[in-house]
């Protein structure tokens, strides 16, 4: 038991005071407003990787340090994802001012943040943006809690948890069944206190003294794990989720798939392997060969009405009762790569192919290169790209 440890071992009684700050986000620093078990964990729950030193040579101009927030940053590590060089997130790109007559809050933040810059970037705007919380006064959880006399909400934070599921679940069918990109980020609470410790008692009053610690020296921001959280954890609730759905699609050139094998593995049982050559590639073609239906669809759109089943290495038709929204994103490939790039392309306008040949071939002409095949689509805008 925990309170024979105590008694077992030396152990020194402090106390903890929360302190409200302003100066924080207060969606994350707001005191506690009722009594309840948390737990702190000091920092960020995370790993620290500290800061990378990045010393780059300019032109002219010598060795010169700079920061991960520098524009050409990503640029430097990423040549593949930069091909041009072009800059990238700076800190002082500045938010879009609100309009007087605006019914919302205007923003204390001037400048937009890392995560915002790049959640625009490679997903575009939002169409809706909302925050959802949960209130303890929903009468499924009063209902609930009054089957027993004197219970407190706070006594059923299973409860709690289980009702804003249900209600979360909900909104995001409503919101899901509109033409919307959808994400659900729980936010992380925090706290921020001081540690209080040399508790005595006075021998006349009897009253409880405590001699506070230098607050500078031992001011902790720690995360703030409450009940509602470990609930929503011991569930296996979702912790954050997207809809719709995201399909990633890979492809290759002809008799070149991906294989993947063990250390231990012979390669005479790799090569004999059954399905070893089937591929999500390979059978959107053979599924174009069986289904009219499939013919009308690109391979980027195929996961609108088809899905995947990894371990048969086969496409099937969604069924209407248990289909979900499904978007295909075909893998990156980078120009250098030439026919594969090429083939990418392609992969977005052609429909129906039951072969490689079908890819290449355009009004009855069949082409030796997918290069040329772009060209005939007009694709390509000169010779050299």
């Amino acid at each position: 038991m925990a309170r024979d440890r105590f008694r077992e071992s030396d152990y020194v009684p402090v106390w903890l005071r929360f302190i409200g700050t302003r100066k924080k986000d207060e969606r994350q620093y707001n005191l506690p407003t009722t009594s309840e078990v948390v737990a702190l964990i000091v920092g960020d729950g995370q790993q620290s990787r500290g800061t990378r030193d990045i010393v780059i040579e300019e032109r002219g101009r010598g060795l010169q340090r700079i920061t991960e927030l520098h524009p050409s940053s990503m640029a430097m590590q990423y040549p593949l994802l930069f091909s041009y060089g072009e800059d990238d997130f700076r800190t002082d790109i500045t938010r879009n001012p609100r309009s007087q007559n605006s019914l919302q809050p205007k923003s204390r933040r001037q400048f937009i943040s890392l995560r915002e810059y790049h959640a625009y970037r490679y997903y575009g705007p939002p169409d809706i943006f909302l925050t959802f919380t949960c209130n303890p006064k929903w009468s499924e959880i009063q209902k609930f809690v009054d089957l027993i006399p004197d219970q407190k909400v706070e006594d059923r934070i299973d409860v709690v948890a289980s009702v804003f599921k249900i209600k979360l679940d909900e909104l995001m069918k409503d919101l899901c069944q509109g033409q919307h990109l959808v994400g659900c980020w729980p936010g992380k609470d925090r706290a921020t206190f001081v540690i209080k410790e040399n508790v005595s008692i006075d021998g006349v009053t009897k009253s409880t003294i405590v001699n506070e610690v230098d607050e500078i020296k031992r001011y902790l921001d720690a995360r703030y794990v409450s009940a509602s959280e470990v609930s929503w954890r011991i569930f296996e609730f979702d912790i954050q989720y997207r809809s719709p759905g995201v399909e990633r699609l890979s492809f290759h050139l002809p008799d070149e798939q991906n294989v993947i094998f063990g250390n231990d593995d012979q390669l005479d049982d790799v090569l004999n392997k059954e399905g070893i050559e089937k591929t999500m590639f390979t059978e959107w073609m053979q599924m174009n060969k069986v289904d009219p239906s499939a013919r009308e669809l690109t391979y980027a759109d195929f996961p609108t009405k088809f899905v995947w089943h990894a371990k048969e290495k086969k496409w099937k038709k969604k069924k209407k009762r248990k289909s979900g929204r499904c978007i295909g994103r075909i893998y990156y490939a980078h120009p250098s790569s030439r026919e594969i790039f090429y083939l990418r392309m392609l992969l977005n306008i052609v429909k129906g192919p039951r072969c490689h040949d079908d890819i290449k071939t355009v009004n009855g002409t069949l082409y030796p290169t997918y290069k040329e095949v772009c060209n005939a689509f007009g694709l390509l805008g000169n010779e050299g790209e």
